[in-house]
């Protein structure tokens, strides 16, 4: 059972098991509905798991049991209640479900009993939790409703069903109310957007300049063998590098001059022995004039460790400036807050964990969850927000490349002011435009319940 319900943020309610009378006890959930349902169960080996078998002499149902009566083996048969507690084979107990209000009780209790051990578990991690952890447990919560709503409902119309219905919505709500403080205490414990995320933002933002894209590709082309008409061009891991170290060390103890040696460290450590493949892209002022080296392979050596000089002190020398900007924007431009409109969220996946601070901010509007082409354990179905987020934020959202969300920037509204319906309608209209091709659907049903909800 415990590999069945193991507690993670992605909630999933798996098909493979059984709920025992003592989980529904635990639950708060009455057993005697299921009690009473018993199951004809055979098993093939004295120590083997037990197969759901109908009662007919020629047993119907899980394939190694028909193989086994087809080869004359014989079966240990026997009659087990719904809720005892056997080792069933996974494969056939997902198929396992009584017929009418059992069925959906018994669907019922199998979605409270997952929602209460990721509940147990996110009260665990909520007083250590950051930005990240948050969304990961955001991301695929038990408590949408709609599924579970709809089994309680489906127990209404029958006297004999109404404790167990009223006991449903009763442990339903409990557990919901306990994720909520869980979630408010973790939300507590990850604090407001510090240093990591004010650099974060500061290098989406250089990474997004035209100079910084042409630098870093010209950085990996010099060294770079001339590409044949049937090879892919392999991207410059120059300014990724760079960029990390500049942000990680600058995030330890916010040493300027530390962040500057390690920015410019990765770089040489990737391309300090490098050949120079193309003399070409190299400047056509020289740094050096040539006299001094021994031949011109030295000299174009000489020249590509100077154009990589060159092109750091650019670089940390933006990064310090957006740096400073962002720290402006954060400390004292309340004024410059904006509307950010966020297709694809929350940012759950690895590769947009840098934007999981957002979630700081307030959350204006939330579309229900749609379906992404990058769905998955990492990166559920995602919906659509509206928030209200600081300059620099929604700078950073716009910035950041990610084939999981795209992030439109609004109009300027004050912090903690409210936006008016145009506001709201304009970004929207803005935003199924420039994204018409990947989400205008999504983005186009959107505007249609925020004008309703709005005006």
């Amino acid at each position: 059972m415990s590999t069945v319900l193991s507690a993670g943020p992605f909630f999933e309610v798996l098909p493979g098991w059984l709920p025992t009378a003592q989980h529904l006890r635990e639950a708060s959930l009455p057993a005697g509905p299921l009690a009473a349902i018993m199951l004809d169960v055979a098993r093939i080996r004295p120590a083997g798991k037990w197969h759901p078998v109908s009662p007919g002499a020629v047993p119907a149902g899980c394939v190694r049991v028909r193989r086994a009566v087809a080869d004359s083996r014989a079966l240990t048969r026997r009659q087990a209640g719904l809720l005892a507690g056997l080792e069933l084979c996974r494969a056939c107990t997902a198929q396992v479900r009584p017929r009418g209000r059992a069925g959906a009780y018994l669907d019922l209790a199998r979605h409270i009993i997952a929602a209460r051990a990721w509940t147990q578990a996110l009260e665990q991690a909520a007083p250590s939790a950051d930005w990240p952890a948050c969304l990961r447990w955001t991301a695929r919560t038990p408590f949408t409703d709609e599924n579970v709503l709809g089994l309680i409902e489906a127990l209404a119309g029958d006297p004999s069903w109404e404790p167990a219905r009223q006991a449903g919505a009763t442990a339903w709500q409990e557990l919901r109310d306990r994720a909520d403080t869980a979630q408010d205490q973790a939300r507590v414990a990850a604090g407001p957007p510090g240093l990591r995320a004010h650099a974060a933002a500061a290098c989406a933002l250089v990474a997004a300049q035209q100079d910084t894209i042409m630098e870093n590709e010209i950085i990996g082309a010099i060294s770079s063998a001339k590409l044949q008409w049937r090879n892919v061009p392999v991207p410059s891991q120059a300014w990724g590098a760079a960029s990390r170290a500049w942000a990680e060390t600058i995030c330890l103890d916010a040493d300027p001059a530390a962040a500057r040696t390690a920015l410019a460290d990765a770089v040489e450590q990737i391309y300090a022995t490098a050949q120079v493949r193309d003399v070409a892209l190299l400047p056509t002022a020289p740094a050096y004039s040539g006299d001094e080296f021994s031949s011109p392979a030295e000299w174009a050596h000489a020249e590509y460790q100077a154009v990589r000089a060159v092109t750091t002190r650019r670089w940390y020398q933006r990064l310090e400036a957006a740096l400073a900007e962002v720290h402006d924007q954060a400390d004292d431009a309340a004024s410059q807050w904006r509307l950010l409109l966020i297709i694809g969220w929350p940012p759950a996946a690895e590769g947009d964990r840098e934007l999981a601070y957002l979630a700081h901010y307030p959350e204006l509007i939330r579309t229900p969850q749609v379906p992404t082409p990058a769905s998955g354990s990492e990166c559920p179905s995602r919906a659509i927000v509206l928030l209200h987020v600081p300059g620099f934020a929604a700078r950073h959202a716009v910035a950041h490349q990610s084939p999981n969300l795209t992030a439109t920037m609004g109009a300027q509204v004050a912090a903690g002011s409210t936006p008016s319906p145009g506001q709201i309608s304009a970004l929207l209209r803005y935003a199924a435009a420039i994204h018409g091709r990947h989400n205008l659907t999504e983005a186009s049903a959107a505007l249609g319940s925020f004008q309703v909800s709005g005006e």
